[in-house]
């Protein structure tokens, strides 16, 4: 029977990001943080294959890296049969950052299709409305 090597919560927030991340240990909020994160990688996964099964073209932002997309732009920006619209995924729970809010307010003034979704079979079903 193996020792359970978790640090306390207390030891895990004193000690530096770069000490954490040495001995393999998070805090609960970096945690919590790299599970929203992988579960919207998730849902995001499988709207791309879905666009991809039905061939139309889309952009999005990397979740992996620093955008170079305007600030706040959503996630997806998906085109067919010259339409455009775009969704911004979050996970269930999930708030927009004061930058996406005011994008997705700018780009509605505009007429742009802008839509907030929580998975991706609600993303789909959206843009199957949107898009046909």
């Amino acid at each position: 029977m193996g020792l359970d090597k978790t640090l306390p919560e207390n030891i895990l927030k004193r000690m530096s990001a770069a000490d954490r991340k040495a001995a393999g240990q998070k805090t609960a909020g970096e945690a919590q943080a790299a599970f929203v994160v992988r579960s919207e990688k998730k849902e995001q996964d499988i709207l791309i294959q879905w666009l991809h099964l039905r061939g139309y073209p889309f952009c999005r932002a990397r979740m992996d890296k620093k955008s170079t997309i305007n600030e706040g732009w959503p996630d997806f920006t998906v085109f067919h049969n010259g339409k455009v619209a775009l969704v911004e995924m979050k996970v269930p729970g999930g708030k927009l950052s004061f930058p996406q809010e005011m994008c997705i307010k700018a780009l509605c003034a505009e007429g742009i299709l802008v839509t907030v979704c929580y998975s991706a079979a609600e993303a789909i079903e959206w843009l199957r409305l949107i898009l046909l």
